[in-house]
């Protein structure tokens, strides 16, 4: 069920986006806990909604960790990722240094 805001904004719920990403409830609740999808909000119910900006750090986290990157190092990309451009080379550091350990 996708949820429409007053300012016409689509907003989909935690089943929702499982659904769209074939990702459990569960893990798109432990990642929300951990801090990886920074701008979640709760409606009325206490119930998680997403935005399609939201998505975008769904998509980029399930990237990721397909990689083996660690739930830390995601936060820590992802606080980089929110602090804008300046953060580019930080940002190209960090997948440069995964991959290396990827490689090993």
């Amino acid at each position: 069920m996708i949820v429409t805001i007053s300012q016409g904004e689509k907003m989909y719920t935690i089943n929702d986006v499982s659904k769209l990403f074939f990702i459990s409830p569960h893990t798109l609740r432990f990642y929300a806990q951990k801090g990886l999808f920074p701008n979640i909000t709760r409606n009325e119910q206490n119930t998680r909604i997403f935005s399609d900006k939201d998505l975008e750090y769904v998509e980029m986290v399930i990237a990721l960790r397909h990689t083996g990157m660690s739930i830390a190092s995601i936060k820590k990309y992802i606080n980089l990722c929110i602090q804008g451009n300046d953060t580019v080379k930080k940002r190209q550091i960090i997948i440069q240094s995964e991959f290396e350990k990827a490689e090993q």
